[in-house]
């Protein structure tokens, strides 16, 4: 679930997932891989999307979640 919120709020604001990564210190492939699932976020993705993204609070919702989930 966070991967998909990641990639809508990414791609309502225009921004690449290049762009993305720019902001967050990660690489294009990086953040395809947390939008696949394939891997959790890592660092202050999390916060960092969630303002950048203009997410307002439901990707750091939605990270908190995915810690209590499938990634210890």
């Amino acid at each position: 679930m966070f991967g998909s919120l990641l990639r809508f709020f990414r791609e309502r604001a225009g921004l690449t997932q290049e762009g993305l990564g720019g902001y967050a210190g990660y690489s294009k492939s990086q953040v395809a891989m947390v939008e696949r699932g394939d891997r959790p976020p890592k660092g202050k993705l999390v916060e960092i999307a969630d303002e950048v993204l203009g997410a307002q609070g439901a990707l750091i919702a939605a990270g908190k979640k995915l810690k209590t989930s499938r990634f210890p």
